[in-house]
Parts: structure tokens; sequence; C-alpha cells
């Protein structure tokens, strides 16, 4: 009953306070207005050279009269403090009243303990600012004081003098109840300090050797935490209105690592439904997708910044002062960023592409990234290449417009051989290769190129079906053992380098031993 009557009380006092604060917001703003056209006013007079005393009067007076309006706010303001106060005595002393009764019947009152010694470091805190202010006010007194001695001696007429004299009352005793209510503040949050500091050492006084242990642990816990949270919490900086801390910049690259790791499987299920249930492409695929990874990626940053209280105009800064790194030392990354960009736009070259760089690597295309492409090579290396240089620089693709490549495969053989039966076993032996593909638009030739120092020159110009090729299949290699299989069951000799030696002149006994040997072996 009693707790019924005193809440009510206080929120009739509550309510009070509230309607005579928003009483005085809008005398501020009225009060406010009009100093400001009797400044305007007097500004106006000071350039005529008409300065009345009036004007000075009704400045000082408005002066006065926002001082006033201001000071009871700040009052108003300590009187609802001493409310808060006076409920946070009542709250403590039902509170420990119950974990009294509770520790009697055995229940442990750590947490009540290590709460209200929490709470009463808060109120020092408190307390300790109230003293700061009540200083600064007793300053604000005294400068008062002096000013009104100052307005005395140079009011004008009687009626001035008694307005102003009224308005400074009225500022006065406006600064005495604030300062009454400052004081009463103070003395009432020393009180509840002494009163709680004493309750919690009686209790802590009552508790057992494990309770202390218990109590000392969680003290010891909360200030490490107090002090990780302070730390966590301090502002290393600003972006815009946005205090940029560690607790931020971990909250941001968390949502952002969760979010890669969504996008991820998104990608790999959107690419396995791709190439299951439509006809596109493995390179289309690829580019459609990483297109939707990194556009969602892009996004899902931006809405991550948001919802940590970035703002558009903010993100802007982020975005300059990320350009100025790219003007100095990003560029490669970019450039290779946009061309993969590029790239993946374009379809140029496609993932399954077999390429031929101008740096000599070739291989098969296997993956198109953001940043940089991987080429498997036909002796089994995956060559990562960074996306500028199939931008800026030349590559042979063989799989561009469509799988079909002609290979060249010369071979000689001796000048006997019938030059009509050798390109009949040629193009025997090229279609048994497995990879050489033919068709109307795509004929099987064999070309005589001409005559050698030691054998007649041909070549065989077969066609072949890239997308069957997956690494380095031998398919010269295959068309010489094919070649060599042939021209030996036809009896076809290949030729071999021949060299003759022309004596201009000889010894005569070295030339008579030579016969010696040539008749010998006749």
């Amino acid at each position: 009953m009693i707790d019924e009557v005193w809440n009510e009380n206080n929120a009739t006092t509550l309510s009070r306070l509230n309607s005579e604060a928003l009483e005085l917001n809008k005398q501020n703003v009225v009060v406010g207005a009009k100093l400001d056209k009797a400044v305007t006013a007097l500004t106006v007079a000071v350039k005529g050279e008409a300065v009345t005393d009036t004007l000075e009067n009704e400045k000082e007076r408005l002066e006065l009269a926002l001082m006033a309006i201001k000071i009871r706010q700040r009052a108003i303001t300590q009187e609802k403090m001493s409310l808060g106060f006076a409920s946070k005595a009542a709250s403590f002393r039902q509170e420990w009243i119950t974990a009294l009764v509770e520790m009697v019947s055995g229940s442990q009152s750590v947490v009540f303990i290590e709460s209200w010694r929490k709470n009463n470091e808060v109120l020092k805190t408190e307390n300790d600012a109230l003293v700061r202010e009540l200083a600064l006010v007793s300053r604000q007194r005294s400068d008062l004081s002096q000013r009104l001695v100052t307005l005395a001696n140079t009011m004008g007429s009687p009626d001035s003098q008694a307005v102003l004299a009224k308005q400074a009352d009225k500022t006065a005793e406006n600064v005495e109840v604030f300062m009454l209510d400052i004081t009463d503040n103070v003395q009432t949050l020393s009180r509840l300090q002494e009163e709680i500091g004493l309750i919690i050492k009686l209790m802590g006084n009552k508790m057992n050797r494990g309770e202390r242990l218990l109590s000392w642990g969680v003290g010891y816990l909360n200030d490490k935490w107090e002090r990780v949270h302070t730390v966590l919490f301090y502002p290393l900086f600003t972006v815009g209105e946005t205090a940029i801390s560690l607790i931020l910049i971990g909250k941001v690259l968390l949502m952002i690592f969760i979010g890669m790791r969504i996008l991820k499987i998104i990608r790999r299920k959107m690419t396995r439904l791709l190439t299951e249930k439509t006809a596109m492409a493995t390179g289309a695929v690829n580019s459609l997708t990483t297109l939707v990874y990194y556009a969602s990626l892009v996004l899902g940053i931006l809405l991550i910044l948001s919802l940590a209280g970035f703002q558009v105009s903010q993100l802007g800064i982020i975005f300059g002062a990320l350009g100025v790194g790219i003007g100095f030392g990003l560029q490669t990354v970019f450039n290779n960023f946009f061309s993969g960009i590029i790239l993946l736009t374009e379809q140029t070259i496609q993932v399954g592409d077999f390429v031929q760089l101008a740096t000599g690597i070739d291989g098969e295309v296997r993956k198109i990234s953001i940043r940089a492409t991987i080429v498997r090579t036909f002796d089994g290396e995956d060559v990562i290449v960074p996306n500028s240089e199939f931008v800026s620089s030349r590559v042979n693709t063989w799989s561009f417009g469509d799988n079909w490549r002609r290979l060249k495969i010369p071979f000689g053989v001796s000048y006997g051989s019938d030059p009509e039966e050798v390109v009949r076993l040629a193009i025997e032996a090229a279609r048994e290769v497995r990879v050489t593909k033919e068709d109307d638009a795509h004929p099987l030739r064999i070309f005589f190129e001409g005559f050698g120092s030691n054998s007649l020159d041909f070549s065989i110009r077969p066609w072949c079906w890239m997308n069957q090729i997956h690494a380095n299949t031998g398919m010269i290699s295959d068309y010489y053992f094919a070649l060599f299989r042939k021209f030996k069951e036809a009896g076809i000799e290949l030729p071999f380098p021949q060299t003759d030696l022309h004596l201009k002149s000889i010894a005569p006994e070295v030339l008579a031993a030579v016969q010696r040997i040539n008749v010998v072996q006749e």
C-alpha cells in the first residue's frame, strides 16, 4: 500500500515537472526570438550611432530572462534525478531485504552483492559529476552578482531599473533553487552510497569462504569484462557521424564472412541447377554464376555497412579513400578486377577453352574468377594467370568459335619412294588416330611440301575436335607412330642425313694406302 502511494506521488511529481519543462521550452523559444530581434535592432542602432538606453536595457533583460529559463530547466532535470535516486534507493532496500531472507534460507547472495557493487560505482561517478556541476553553478552565481552590480551602475530610467531588478531577482532565485537541488542530490547520493557500501560489507561478512571466493571470482571477471568492453567499444575514429570501434569492425567482418559462405553455397547450387536443367555451355554457366556472385557480394557488403550505421554519404567517403588507394598502390589489383568483369561479360574466353598465351603458356581454362584465371597446362600444371594478360595481350584460343583445330605433322621419305603411295599410306595412318575428325568442311589433307636435301617432304593436315582432348594426349606422337607402322609394312624407307667428303689434295703415301684397302675389300 505504501509503495502504491509512493509510486503515485512520484508519478504526479514527474507529470508536473514534465509539464513545467514543456512550458519552459516554449518560453525559451519566445524569449530567444525576442533577444535575437533586440540584438538586431541594437546592431542597426550602433551603425546609425543612435544607441538608446531602452535598447540596451531590453537586451539585458531578455538575456537575464533567458538565463533564468535555462537555469530552471536544469533545476527540473535535477528534480527528476532526485526522483530517480529515490526510486533506486527504494529498489535497493527491497532487493537487499529479499537477498537477506534468501541468505538466511541458505541461498547465495553473490549476484546481489556484485550487482549493487557495480551500481555503487556508477552512483559515485554521478556524484562526482554533480559536485563538478555545483562548482560550475557557484561560479555562474558569482558572475551574475558582478553583472548585477554593473547593471545597477548603468541603469537609466526608474522604470527600466525596476524591470531589470525584477528580472535579476528572478534569475538569482532560480540560481539559488538550482544550487539547492544539486546540493540535495549530492547529499542523497552520498547517503545512498554509504548505505549500499555498508549493506554489501555486512552481507559479505555473513558469507562463508566458498561464497566469498565465488564473489571474488565474479567481481574479478566483471572487472575484466568491463575493461574488455571498454576496449572493444572505444571509438578509434569516426566516419561521418559513425564511430568506428573494434566491436563494429568485428561485426562487419563476421557478417561479410557469413554472407560470403552463403553466397558460395548458392553459387554451387545455381551452377549445378543450370548445368543439369538447361542447355547452357559450361563457360556461359560459369560466367553467369560468377557475375551474380560478385554483384550479390557488393550489394551484400553495402547492406551490411548500412546495417552497421553507415550512411550513403559516409560510404562515399570510404570509396573516395579507396579511390586514392587505387591511384597509389592498387592499380594492378583493380586492373585485374575490371579485366575479370570484361572476360565474364564478353565471354570471349570461357571455361573449357584451350588457349595459348603470348608468354608461352597453353592449356585448358579451368576457372575464371574476378581477379585471375586458372589455366591447366598439358603437363598437368595449374597456372594462375592475371586477368589483365587476357585483355591487354594477344591470346590464341583453339576453341573460340568452335572446337575444330587443324594440326600440322611434317615428315619425309626417301627419294626412291612413290609420292602417290606415300599419300595413300599417310591418309590411312591419319584416319587410324582417334582424335582425327572429318566432314565436308573439314577434310583430311596430305601436302607435298617439296624436295628436301635428303628426302621428299610431306605434311599431314588433320582436323581435331578439341573438347575431346582433356590433357596432352600425345596426338602428334600418335600420328608418327601410325606413319612408321604403315611405312614399315609397305617397305618405304625413311631418309637419314648423308654426308659426302671431297678431298682436293692428298699425300701419295696416303693415297696408296687407301687404294690397297679398297683392293683388299673387293
